[in-house]
């Protein structure tokens, strides 16, 4: 117990060193294996915001760049905003062209015909390629899983050298 003197600091609970969500509610003791791009030829995406990452780390061996996410207030400045339809996740630009482009991410391609339209996206990013019927896809598909495949077997070849 202090005597006298400034009372203790307190710290904010967002502040470097305060308490986090983990410490507050107790969660369970977990090994999460943290994402890093040489876990790429065995790592899997979780969710649509993993496979956002995994695209980062991968735009260099596709066609595409990232440009910007596709809000709500971007796509009103665009004209290309509707309520009646789900909006694009982001903007790309193809390298080849410069053009820019609407897409969408997936984890499965399967999943994109759920909630979207093909002549409403240019380019599907997603996991992994599953979809059987392909006229319900955007003209592109772009499957991380094979580049990533890929990358990861040029990087080990060129580690070799």
């Amino acid at each position: 117990v202090k005597t006298g003197g400034a009372p203790d600091p307190v710290v904010p609970p967002h502040a470097p060193g305060g308490t986090t969500v983990f410490q507050k509610k107790q969660l369970h003791h977990i090994h999460i294996e943290p994402f890093r791009p040489e876990n790429l030829n065995h790592w899997e995406p979780a969710t649509e915001t993993d496979v956002y990452l995994a695209f980062g780390v991968l735009q260099d061996y596709t066609d595409f760049q990232y440009c910007c996410g596709a809000s709500k207030e971007l796509l009103l400045k665009l004209g290309a905003y509707s309520e009646d339809s789900a909006k694009p996740d982001a903007i790309l630009i193809d390298r080849t062209t410069d053009q820019y482009l609407m897409a969408e991410w997936k984890m499965k391609s399967s999943q994109f015909p759920l909630n979207h339209k093909p002549e409403d996206v240019d380019v599907l990013v997603c996991w992994y390629d599953d979809a059987s019927d392909k006229t319900k896809l955007p003209p592109r598909v772009v499957s991380l899983m094979e580049i990533a495949k890929k990358a990861a077997e040029e990087s080990l070849s060129d580690s070799a050298v």
